[in-house]
């Protein structure tokens, strides 16, 4: 069955996912709390320049603007899970079992820092003067559906670095395009349609989107962005997955 892997090696996923944390913030003063101070950080500068010197007129832009950032670093986290299958090439050699495992507790470490991220988001979004309705509670829906399609992308990645070891250096060039190319930090109503139209390609446009509607302006979301993100999610997992199978048999000559 589908979900049998993760079910039996749920002892091992769950060892991985906290030897991952304790790796992160070992020796670190302020552990988790570092998670959110580097975005936090982030959107200070951002907030001086595109409030003082763009002077873009966005209610409440600090809070848009966290909303983003946070949503787009869960995404952005497929470059650490990328690394998955290469950096345990030791224990792929030594011992058989599902080697989307170590995948999948690469983006479950990832989904737990995220899950801090937007606790001490929404926290902070009460003291920025927001009000949240009984649509904040889809806010785990899009978070549980964008951990998927971000488990897709990681499949697909992780296996094809093994063999394309450029791939790593190609995918951080992506990302930084893709930060830019969604409504992160800045609307996207102030773009010309047809350019709009491109924005909306990038599957990480309609996340922001729909978090934020959740979130911040206590709305459901556009029914074409749940269409979006219902298709990019569906096909970066199948094309994830399929990928995946294809190269995970020559893993152990390439590592």
């Amino acid at each position: 069955m589908l979900f049998d892997p993760y079910w039996s090696y749920r002892e091992l996923i769950w060892n991985l996912v906290k030897a991952n944390l304790k790796l992160k913030y070992r020796n670190s003063a302020l552990g988790f709390i570092w998670s959110f101070l580097n975005p936090l950080a982030m959107s200070l500068v951002l907030i001086f320049v595109f409030m003082h010197v763009f002077k873009f007129q966005v209610a409440n832009y600090p809070a848009y603007l966290l909303t983003g950032i946070i949503t787009w670093r869960f995404f952005a986290s497929t470059s650490y899970s990328l690394r998955s299958i290469s950096l345990n090439a030791h224990v792929i050699k030594k011992i058989y079992f599902p080697r989307e495992i170590l995948v999948f507790s690469a983006c479950m470490f990832s989904f737990a820092v995220s899950l801090f991220e937007f606790t001490v988001l929404l926290l902070l979004l009460i003291l920025l003067g927001v009000s949240f309705s009984a649509y904040i509670l889809l806010l785990p829906l899009f978070l549980a559906v964008l951990f998927v399609m971000v488990y897709g992308v990681s499949l697909a990645l992780s296996a094809l670095s093994v063999y394309y070891r450029d791939l790593e250096h190609i995918w951080e060039i992506v990302l930084q395009v893709g930060f830019y190319a969604a409504p992160i930090v800045y609307p996207g109503d102030i773009l010309p349609q047809q350019y709009y139209n491109i924005l909306l390609a990038n599957p990480m446009s309609h996340f922001v989107i729909s978090i934020r509607y959740v979130i911040m302006y206590s709305e459901l979301p556009h029914l074409g962005s749940i269409i979006g993100i219902a298709a990019f999610t569906l096909l970066s997992f199948v094309l994830g997955s399929l990928i995946f199978r294809r190269y995970e048999p020559g893993f152990g000559e390439k590592l």
